[in-house]
């Protein structure tokens, strides 16, 4: 390894450093790759398994930890890369991990081992986020099955910490610090190495860096797909553990309050595609006993503090067609273009009937066909 390290990072690049013989850290691995090619982030890898050395660290930008086998860095390659932040580089530790020499580079003043898990079939923790790491993160909470591989650490003094998120006990689970002209993102959780978290690895590399470029949706419209729509009221996991509800019944309490908040937290239009039912009739009678009980959850809107009534929804954005089915209105599905015309003004009939405001100006065809 060249031990130089310059003192400007001049490009956005990222060495993932990996460890590839237990699966565990192989799956770490694997999210993360998923994470920096989803970003479009240049980077390469070093597996800990098959060398201890390092490449030149003044070609890259950030420095990414996806393992917690670190401890088998020589000593002198954790103070190039202490030397590598300081000068303005950055540092991601995707993962629980200790390193006596990385310590005060993490925020990190002593580890007095691995925790031990809690007692019970299935124990878990709940961590909150106490900034918006990205937008809409602030005082989320997520819960995790307990994860007996995070450290007990003492860290050093909060003033010179940033927490992202804490324990129930309200400890730092996942902070960030400047250190001398660079910056370190630290994780004591295995949340963000998770699949469904890989937002949280990019934002981690972002944070890092001076300047950072990211491919970005630049949404000023989202549309939802499929709502409202016919659907049944179906005991579905996780929702009948995690919230005890059935599947409606979680989209009236929480799924749609929530997205509405954030739309108008954000100042983000939506448009809504209703879709009757998911049947296959293609000739009259067009039955609408699933659309009948789905809208019978969102009559009264009283009936909880978090309720919604379908007739609100034209006031967040605007309301759309997606068919009376989710069939595509082709020939080879209807049969005539008489079927497609009746099942349409049966929808428009039992549009107005549920008071959904104006007919729709918009359509989307069903699997886009």
């Amino acid at each position: 390894m060249n031990d130089s390290v310059s003192d400007e990072v001049n490009q956005q690049r990222v060495l993932i450093i990996h460890h590839s013989a237990g699966e565990a850290d192989r799956i770490v691995y694997q999210n993360i790759l998923k994470a920096v090619n989803y970003a479009r982030f240049s980077h390469s890898s070093i597996d800990l398994a098959k060398t201890k050395l390092l490449p030149s660290l003044a070609s890259y930008s950030t420095i990414l930890f996806a393992t917690s086998s670190i401890h088998e860095i020589p000593d002198y390659l954790a103070q190039s890369i202490t030397k590598f932040v300081s000068a303005g580089g950055g540092l991601v530790t995707a993962v629980p991990l200790w390193h006596y020499n990385l310590a005060i580079l993490l925020g990190i003043e002593e580890c007095s081992g691995r925790k031990t898990a809690m007692q019970g079939p299935s124990p878990e923790t709940t961590i909150e986020f106490v900034q918006d790491f990205f937008p809409g993160l602030d005082g989320q909470k997520v819960t995790l099955r307990f994860e007996e591989h995070n450290f007990c650490l003492r860290l050093i003094s909060s003033d010179q910490l940033d927490p992202i998120a804490l324990s129930e006990k309200g400890e730092p689970i996942a902070w960030k610090r400047d250190f001398g002209r660079g910056k370190v993102v630290c994780w004591n959780t295995q949340l963000i190495a998770t699949r469904f978290a890989i937002g949280l690895v990019v934002q981690s590399i972002l944070a890092t860096a001076k300047i950072s470029l990211a491919p970005i949706a630049n949404t000023g419209v989202i549309q939802i797909d499929d709502f409202p729509a016919g659907f049944s009221n179906i005991s579905a996991e996780p929702l009948l553990a995690e919230f005890g509800l059935k599947f409606v019944d979680f989209i009236r309490q929480f799924w749609l309050p929530d997205i509405l908040q954030l739309g108008e937290e954000y100042g983000i239009p939506y448009t809504f595609f209703t879709v009757f039912n998911f049947n296959h009739t293609t000739s009259k009678p067009f039955p609408f006993l699933e659309w009948e009980a789905f809208c019978g959850k969102f009559s009264n809107c009283g009936s909880n503090k978090r309720g919604i009534c379908l007739s609100e929804l034209s006031a967040f954005g605007e309301l759309g067609f997606h068919g009376y089915n989710h069939l595509p209105l082709t020939e080879a599905n209807w049969r005539s273009k008489q079927n497609v015309v009746e099942s349409i003004l049966e929808a428009f009939y039992v549009w107005d009937n549920c008071a959904l405001g104006s007919k729709a100006r918009c359509y989307v065809p069903p699997m886009n066909e």
